[in-house]
C-alpha cells in the first residue's frame, strides 16, 4: 500500500517505521531525520492542507494517516473525503472533542461520563473569583490547542491565578486561551486508552501510561510527554470493559447523534484514584505521543489494513493482535524544555544502540549534503526498550539511551520505575 503519514514527530516516525517494516511504501510530510530512514520525506508542512491534498492526488496515495491535531482542526479529513481519498482521522467538527476542552466537558456532562468537577470561563476576573471561592487545588486548561502545554496543574491559589492571567490576559497560547476551564485536581494513576473508531465500531489498542511532568517524581511543568510504558499493568479486562462501556461507546454514540460522526483514533486520558474509579482528564482526536512509540511496536496485525478499514468504514470485521513484551519509552529533550529550547546540536551514538531497541526521532533534522543529525526542537528522541517484565524493559531503555549524546540533553530517570 502507498501511505502518506502527516506530521514530523516521534509518533509519526513510529507509524512510518511500522508501516515500512510491514512492507508498505511510505511518504511522510514533512517528516524528520528518522522518518527519512524508513520512508520518503516530503517538504510539505502538516498544516498545508491544499499542498498535502495535491501531493496525495499526484502520487496516487492510497491511504493518508494524520498524526498531529492541528491539520485535523483545519479540516484535512473533510477535504480529503470530499475527493474520495481514504484518510484516517475525524472531521473538523468531530475533532472538537480535542480542539475545545469546553465542548468535550459539556459532552461528558450531558451523557454522564465521569470527569473532574469544574467550570468554564470567558473572562479572567470571573475565573479568579471562582478560584477565591472554591476549594483547591485546581487544574487550569486552555480551551483550544496549545501543543500539549495548555494544562497547568497547581497546588496553590496564587499559581492557579497566575495561570489564568497568563492564558487569558497575557495570551501566552494566543486564541487558544481566550476561553479556559478550571477543574479540581485529581490524584491517582493516569492511563491512556486509545481506540480506532469507525461509525459505531471500536477496536481498542493496548493501554499505556505516560509521564507529562518535566521532572523526576512528577514535578515541574506539564509537557507534551516525557516517556511512557505499555501495557499499563493495572488495567484488568473488567476495568477495560468498564471504560469501553462507560466512556468510549457512549461518546462515540453521542457524537453520531450530534451529527459529528467520529472516525479515526480516539484517545481518552483517565485518572484512576483507586477509590472512586476512573475519571476522564481529556480526549484527544489522534494517537498520543509518546504513547504511540510504546504501543505500535507491539502490534502484530498489519497496521495499514486496520487503518484502511477505519477510513473506509468496515472496522467491525477487524481485530488487533499484540506481542507479549513490555515496552518502555524515554524521551530525550533539549535543555529547558518545555520552555523554548536551543537547537542545532549534533546527536551522537544513534548507531550504537542494540538491535532490539528502537529510537524514534522527534525534533531532528539532517544537515544538507551530510549525514549529521541535529536537534531541531524540544522533544528530540524517544528511546524504546523491551523486555519480558517492566523492570527488564526499563533497564533496556535506559541502557540504550545512555549510548546517545547531544549537548545539554535532558530526560527523566524514573520512567516506568516508580509511582505507577
Amino acid at each position: 500500500m502507498i501511505v502518506l503519514v502527516v506530521g514530523e514527530g516521534a509518533r509519526e516516525h513510529a507509524l512510518v517505521w511500522t508501516l515500512a517494516m510491514q512492507g508498505d511504501v511510505v511518504y511522510c510530510a514533512p517528516g524528520n531525520a528518522g522518518t527519512a530512514l524508513h520512508g520518503t520525506n516530503v517538504e510539505i508542512a502538516s498544516d498545508d492542507i491544499a499542498g498535502l491534498l495535491r501531493f496525495a492526488y499526484q502520487e496516487s496515495i492510497e491511504l493518508t494517516v494524520v498524526g498531529p491535531e492541528e491539520p485535523l482542526r483545519l479540516g484535512i479529513v473533510d477535504m480529503f473525503q470530499a475527493v474520495d481519498i481514504p484518510i484516517v482521522g475525524p472531521t473538523a467538527e468531530a475533532a472538537k472533542i480535542e480542539t475545545s476542552k469546553i465542548f468535550a466537558r459539556e459532552l461528558m456532562k450531558e451523557i454522564g461520563v465521569p470527569c473532574a468537577h469544574g467550570e468554564s470561563f470567558g473572562r479572567s476576573d470571573e475565573a479568579i473569583h471562582y478560584l477565591r471561592n472554591t476549594p483547591g487545588p485546581w487544574v487550569v486548561k486552555a480551551d483550544g490547542l496549545a501543543a500539549g502545554k495548555g494544562v497547568v496543574v497547581t497546588d496553590l491559589r496564587e499559581e492557579a491565578e497566575a495561570a489564568v492571567v497568563s492564558m487569558m490576559d497575557k495570551k501566552i497560547f494566543g486564541a487558544a486561551g481566550s476561553l479556559i476551564v478550571i477543574e479540581e485536581k485529581l490524584v491517582g494513576r493516569e492511563i491512556s486508552v486509545i481506540a480506532l473508531v469507525s461509525g459505531s465500531s471500536i477496536v481498542p489498542l493496548v493501554s499505556a501510561c505516560d509521564y507529562k511532568r518535566a521532572l523526576k517524581g512528577d514535578q515541574g511543568p506539564n509537557t507534551g510527554g516525557m516517556g511512557a510504558f505499555c501495557p499499563s499493568g493495572f488495567l484488568t479486562p473488567d476495568r477495560k470493559k468498564w471504560i469501553m462501556d462507560n466512556v468510549m461507546h457512549p461518546v462515540v454514540a453521542r457524537m453520531k447523534e450530534l451529527g459529528k460522526p467520529y472516525s479515526g483514533f480516539l484517545y481518552a486520558g483517565l485518572m484512576d484514584d483507586e477509590t472512586n474509579g476512573f475519571k476522564v482528564l481529556e480526549f484527544n482526536c489522534r494517537l498520543g505521543d509518546p504513547e504511540t512509540q510504546v504501543i505500535i511496536p507491539r502490534l502484530r496485525s498489519k497496521l495499514s489494513h486496520l487503518l484502511m478499514a477505519t477510513a473506509k468504514g468496515y472496522l467491525e470485521d477487524r481485530h488487533a493482535w499484540w506481542d507479549d513484551d513490555v515496552r518502555v519509552g524515554v524521551v530525550m529533550t533539549s535543555a529547558d524544555y518545555p520552555a523554548p529550547s536551543p537547537v542545532g546540536y549534533a546527536i551522537y551514538g544513534l548507531d550504537d544502540i542494540e538491535s532490539d531497541a528502537v529510537v524514534f526521532h522527534g525534533a531532528t533534522r539532517v544537515d544538507p549534503g551530510s549525514d549529521v543529525v541535529r536537534t531541531a526542537g524540544g522533544r528530540v528522541l524517544t528511546v524504546v526498550g523491551r523486555g519480558a517484565t517492566m523492570a527488564a524493559a526499563h533497564a533496556h531503555a535506559y541502557k540504550n539511551m545512555r549510548c546517545i549524546r547531544f549537548y545539554r540533553a535532558q530526560y527523566r530517570t524514573d520512567i516506568a520505575k516508580v509511582g505507577r
